[in-house]
């Protein structure tokens, strides 16, 4: 009876390598299938719809999920760049929607000032006069308002309007002011108030 002898090899080896041999073979052949087809579809003049259901069956027949990780990740840049080069109106609008940055809010507008605020930011300019010592605030001649003399409080003398006189009394203990009808009639007030020791400079 004659024996014969066959070279020793590992169990399963051969196999192994006869199968890794296949699926890399496999693995070029779907990657160049999917190559030419992508490359045909980016002449092709498609509907977005029909695009992307001849892609997906192309997908399904040429079994890319399943391939290995170097072919998913050439995949999807190459399945993306047809699809955005098919000329249709919702592709072409979907992709400016998407790359167009949100335009910035414009900036908010001031309010504009209210006339109280404009007369209680300009207090109306004023004149010094003195009398036995006592220097006293009277108004520049030509200014318009209602005029208030203050005898005592933190400044005294004759202020346009009252939003100039409040913080002088406002708040003042032992303040006291007059509304009066001209300048001129009360400078002669004041130099009287002077003379009848009525006037003061409180804190």
């Amino acid at each position: 009876m004659t024996q014969h002898s066959f070279p020793d090899c590992p169990s399963g080896s051969s196999g192994k390598s006869r199968a890794q041999s296949v699926q890399e073979n496999n693995e070029n052949v779907n990657q160049e299938t999917l190559d030419i087809v992508l490359a045909l579809l980016a002449n092709l003049d498609l509907s977005s719809t029909s695009a992307m259901r001849l892609v997906s069956a192309v997908l399904d027949r040429t079994n890319v999920g399943a391939t290995s990780a170097a072919t998913r990740r050439s995949a999807p840049p190459t399945a993306t760049t047809p699809l955005a080069q098919v000329p249709s109106p919702a592709t072409a609008t979907s992709s400016t929607l998407v790359s167009t940055p949100p335009s910035p809010l414009p900036p908010p507008t001031p309010p504009a000032p209210s006339p109280t605020a404009a007369v209680g930011a300009a207090p109306a300019p004023v004149l010094i006069q003195t009398y036995q010592g006592w220097a006293f605030n009277v108004p520049e001649p030509g200014v318009q308002g209602q005029y208030y003399l203050v005898t005592r409080g933190r400044h005294i003398g004759i202020f346009a309007a009252w939003q100039t006189t409040s913080p002088y009394v406002t708040g003042v203990s032992r303040a006291t002011y007059t509304r009066i009808s001209s300048v001129e009639a009360r400078i002669a007030g004041m130099w009287l108030a002077i003379d009848n020791g009525e006037v003061e400079i409180l804190q």
